[in-house]
């Protein structure tokens, strides 16, 4: 998880009561962190830096999934779907 921008302190509640991470780096913190960590080479894979929509039209609830976890994917699904969210992803590689 990559923030877009520097988060304000409502984005930032709001995050770690949906996802419970107290903190959400920016790529170049990400950068900084993994150079911090003794990692030497650092790339990112060229993906899509959007967070691709997915429509559910049916779901069956399971037996082992507690109802929790869907309400908790629910308040995913709503949180990401709102215009302008801060939040994206990457995938980096990284070598010592």
């Amino acid at each position: 998880m990559v923030a877009q921008e520097t988060l304000t302190n409502e984005n930032k509640n709001e995050i770690n009561h949906l996802y419970g991470i107290k903190e959400i780096l920016t790529e170049s913190e990400w950068i900084e962190r993994f150079r911090a960590a003794g990692f030497s080479s650092i790339s990112i894979m060229d993906t899509s830096k959007e967070l691709t929509k997915t429509v559910i039209t049916d779901i069956r609830p399971s037996e082992t999934i507690s109802e929790e976890l869907y309400d908790i994917w629910d308040a995913h699904h709503e949180y990401l779907s709102r215009p302008n969210i801060p939040l994206s992803f990457r995938v980096f590689t990284c070598r010592k």
